[in-house]
């Protein structure tokens, strides 16, 4: 994988190096023959530019599933999936509660149809928020487990 990560780098860099080089000699010289010398030189030089890209990216792919790294990743989710678990059905619990009595209250008298609505929207902001980091989340731990 790596060695496929480096080789379509540096055959990308080649190309670009290519074109580019082509390109400036066609801007600087008006005889269109020197294009490949151009060429082969912005190529040769996109491709050294490409496999060191290449070899970054591996780098970093290597590194993405580095035992260590991953132990610690894995831990620290671990860790915050405790406190989500925890944490999140109360916090609904309490949401739950506080509509009921905002509900209650509006009934009764005692705030008016605004200051319900607004309250209520206030909790409803608060559970998307909550439901796309969730989805984040999700999306997030099946990239990781892709790619492991």
């Amino acid at each position: 994988m790596t060695r496929s990560i480096i080789r379509k780098s540096t055959v990308q860099g080649a190309a670009i190096g290519a074109f580019a080089g082509c390109g400036l000699i066609i801007l600087s010289a008006s005889n269109a023959k020197n294009c490949v010398s151009g060429a082969v030189i912005g190529g040769a030089i996109g491709a050294v530019a490409g496999a060191a890209s290449g070899k970054k990216q591996a780098a970093k792919r290597v590194e993405l599933v580095s035992p260590s790294a991953l132990v610690r990743v894995i831990g620290k989710a671990d860790d915050r999936m405790d406190v989500v678990t925890r944490d999140l059905p109360n916090l609904l619990k309490k949401q739950d509660t506080e509509l009921s009595l905002l509900n209650d209250r509006m009934k009764s008298g005692q705030i008016s149809e605004d200051q319900y609505a607004h309250r209520f929207e206030v909790i409803k902001a608060n559970r998307a928020e909550l439901a796309e980091a969730l989805s984040l989340s999700a999306a997030q731990a099946n990239e990781a487990h892709r790619n492991l």
